[in-house]
């Protein structure tokens, strides 16, 4: 039988899909593995074990995470069904009670900040914002250093200086007085008569006001039928009857039509768009002056509005501010420029007709645009040479791993964008731009990830296990809601509370003792369906111990393709005779055999410490006799960790004897 040798050098295609089993010719097959879990890849091209996360609190329900930097503070919204919180890098939380969110509705608001306020669009009810005043420091005013409340636009005469859309061309208005006063508000009701079906069944009792060019404002109470409503009126006509198209506007957000969906700021101005009636347009405030909506006479520092007209309905989905505003909609991804953006100098242009109908807010990477495009896949928007834009799929070789995104986040201290799946998975890129790596791998964990965030340079993960927590990413953790006594005061009644409550699972899962250096040395495990407040095991946390949740690592190589090994492969019949693993601080290396039972390779003999359990080792490690695999289409071999132990990978060379 023939032997041959297959060498990996460098692991920097990540995990690809098994479309590209065979074919060798390629850089993503021969660089790329068939299964990368809970790991990701170097600069170098090397296999790192992912970081674990350590626990900080609970929810009541799930949480959507979004960072903030406003008046010299960092911190996190939690977002949650039944309201939000703010955390404050330095401790300090608050939390506000909202109506009308779901969980439909958690995933979908819009959130941006400026200097000193933090604002969220929810397209069921008016924009609110959270104003931050630094005066107020200790917890007895924490109502008073953050404040939330509805946004309320200025006023002028009889008109509120809200977002305004266009009277219908052609529509025009005649207006009767009645002449009854209304008993509440004790102003006159006029009946209102269009001469085309402009109104709806929604105006009743809605916030929907009528403006005309003479600062006269109805505010529509009662609806008829398309043609005809009741208003309640303030101002002075002048004596007259009708208004033509030219000389009315109506609100743009309302009861009626529904509320700003997304949220933004670019040049000073805060930006809306996204309610149900007018999908495509774009308001942007006076600049400074985000009360305002005035168009006044069209000066440089008045109010803008901006309608995505190309024929088709562009439904806005989400904004980021660059040197333009990049405009995320469900034809495309526009750019709207000006230098700096006027009524009179405001453009917009296509950059891609590949659309997005996901409300995960894109990423601003450098001078390129991260974000989820329409079809699922993960896209990178560059500018090329010719000043136009290119969209690239960075994850068209990674087969079924990404899978419909509910969140992301790019972990910028690791080069890692962090890609959150429905199915409660992380899709992890390894991103390197000066080596042109796109590296995928997929994380795992003892529950469902839900929703991610960066403050500085520190990762924070909504994780549904038996509660909702919020853990954060440390860099040299090997367990994932990684706690101990102490991280809870030494207060044995609240250890337990927090075993018995956040760490007990329907799924048996079993909680591992560790020393405080969680290396390799396992003291035990406390099963939690059995587990009693006098169970001798308690004796373990007085003792300074670590509780977590272990996790897998798996890799797996492609299958030997028939341009390595020779066409007797195809269809044949292989024996790795043995496999070389160049390893690098690595404590533990466990492969698992033809049996599916894992073999582990001890290290610490090649130390001069035998007797150490902590070993870590560097260099090359050859294992032999990895048995026969009956079909040449299945991996070589498969590396499957579960202790919480360091591990590297740099290079795997494999000695194979192939039988037709």
């Amino acid at each position: 039988m023939p032997r041959y040798f297959e060498q990996k050098t460098s692991f920097s295609s990540g995990q690809v899909s098994p479309d590209l089993i065979g074919r060798s010719g390629i850089k993503a097959h021969n660089e790329g593995m068939l299964e990368l879990k809970n790991v990701y890849i170097k600069p170098s091209g090397a296999i790192q074990r992912r970081y674990g996360t350590f626990f900080v609190s609970n929810f009541s329900s799930h949480a959507r995470l979004v960072p903030f930097s406003m008046g010299g503070i960092r911190g996190l919204i939690g977002i949650t069904m039944e309201g939000l919180w703010i955390n404050e890098e330095n401790g300090i939380v608050v939390e506000y009670e909202m109506d009308h969110l779901s969980e439909l509705v958690v995933d979908q608001l819009s959130i941006t900040y400026n200097d000193s306020r933090i604002y969220i669009a929810n397209p069921n009810s008016p924009l609110m914002y959270i104003e931050f005043n630094p005066m107020y420091l200790d917890a007895s005013t924490l109502k008073k250093r953050w404040v939330f409340k509805e946004l309320e636009f200025e006023t002028r005469g009889f008109r509120t200086l809200e977002p305004t859309r266009k009277a219908p061309k052609g529509t025009t208005l005649t207006l009767s007085d009645t002449q009854t006063i209304d008993s509440q508000s004790k102003v006159p009701i006029y009946k209102i008569t269009s001469n085309t079906p402009f109104f709806i069944y929604r105006h009743t009792n809605s916030n929907t006001f009528i403006y005309s060019k003479d600062d006269c404002s109805f505010q529509i109470y009662e609806y008829i039928d398309p043609y005809t409503v009741h208003a309640l009126f303030q101002g002075d006509l002048k004596g007259k009857t009708s208004l033509n198209d030219t000389e009315w506007d109506y609100s743009a957000f309302s009861n009626a039509y529904g509320y700003p969906a997304v949220v933004g700021f670019h040049q000073g101005r805060l930006v809306l768009s996204g309610n149900s009636e007018a999908l495509s347009t774009i308001w942007f405030s006076k600049s400074g002056n985000p009360e305002s909506f005035d168009y006044g006479t069209g000066l440089d520092d008045e109010a803008i509005d901006v309608n995505l007209a190309d024929g088709q309905m562009n439904i806005v989905k989400s904004l980021v501010s660059s040197t333009n505003l990049i405009v995320f909609t469900t034809n495309g991804v526009w750019s709207i420029t000006g230098s700096p953006i006027t009524p009179t100098n405001t453009s917009y242009s296509l950059l891609t007709s590949i659309p997005t109908f996901s409300s995960v807010q894109p990423l601003q990477m450098e001078n390129s645009f991260i974000y989820v495009g329409g079809d699922s896949n993960i896209y990178q928007l560059t500018p090329s040479l010719d000043g136009l834009f290119n969209a690239t799929n960075l994850s068209y070789v990674c087969g079924d791993l990404i899978k419909n995104p509910r969140d992301m986040c790019y972990d910028s201290r690791h080069s890692l964008l962090q890609v959150v799946n429905e199915d409660g998975t992380l899709a992890v890129m390894s991103y390197y731009k000066d080596s042109q790596t796109v590296a995928w791998s997929t994380w795992e964990t003892k529950g469902k990830y839900y929703g991610i965030a960066r403050v500085n340079e520190t990762m924070y993960y909504c994780i549904i296990r038996s509660m909702v927590n919020l853990e954060v990413g440390g860099e040299n953790l090997k367990l994932d809601c990684l706690c101990s006594p102490y991280s809870l005061n030494e207060n044995m009644p609240v250890v337990q509370t927090y075993i018995k409550k956040m760490l007990s699972h329907s799924q048996n899962w079993e909680i591992p003792v560790y020393e405080t250096d969680f290396q390799y040395n396992s003291l035990g495990s406390l099963n939690l369906d059995y587990y009693s407040p006098d169970d001798s095991q308690n004796d373990l946390l007085y003792q300074g111990k670590y509780l977590g949740l272990s996790y897998d690592v798996s890799i797996k190589p492609l299958p030997v393709s028939g341009a390595v090994a020779g066409a007797s492969v195809q269809g044949g019949r292989l024996r790795v005779v043995s496999a070389t693993f160049r390893l690098q601080n690595t404590s533990l290396l466990s492969i698992e055999k033809e049996n599916n039972k894992s073999y582990n390779v001890p290290l610490n003999y090649l130390e001069k410490n035998p007797n150490s359990q902590n070993v870590e080792y560097s260099g090359d490690v050859k294992v032999s006799l990895l048995g026969w695999k009956k079909g040449a289409y299945k991996p070589s071999w498969h590396i499957k960790i579960s202790e919480p132990t360091n591990f590297c990978l740099i290079s795997v060379n494999t000695n194979i004897m192939a039988s037709s």
